[in-house]
């Protein structure tokens, strides 16, 4: 079971859930019977992309990534030189999630040498 974990407008979502019921029914898209999330991401004004994840082996995220670029056509392709492959373990996620609130920081800040300088010393140790 794969959960939508964000979709877009109403219209958007409909066309991703039914093309990716499509990939899996055809057996493009290996997920059967995996658990995870689907995050629809809309980078820009004209690009959505379906990034399709689920948990495998006990603690790792695979991930497939279909792209849409409405200003050349309007159906999902699979993101080039991408399958469903492994991404990152569920352990190292505190490290993600670490640098994801430091750079959120730098990226709210003025950019400069002292920006920087915070962002490159923000650093995690310990375990996770």
């Amino acid at each position: 079971m794969v959960r939508p974990a964000a979709y877009g407008s109403g219209r958007a979502r409909g066309g991703a859930r039914a093309f990716l019921t499509a990939e899996i029914t055809a057996g493009r898209l290996p997920i059967s019977g995996d658990l995870g999330f689907v995050l629809h991401h809309r980078s820009g004004e004209h690009v959505h992309l379906l990034l399709v994840c689920t948990w495998r082996d006990d603690n790792e995220m695979w991930e497939t990534v279909y792209v849409r670029d409405l200003r050349r056509d309007d159906t999902f392709a699979l993101m080039p030189q991408t399958t469903h492959r492994g991404v990152i373990c569920m352990w190292e996620f505190g490290v993600v999630a670490h640098e994801h609130a430091a750079w959120t920081r730098y990226l709210r800040s003025t950019r400069d040498t002292p920006a920087k300088r915070e962002y490159a010393e923000a650093l995690l140790t310990g375990t996770i």
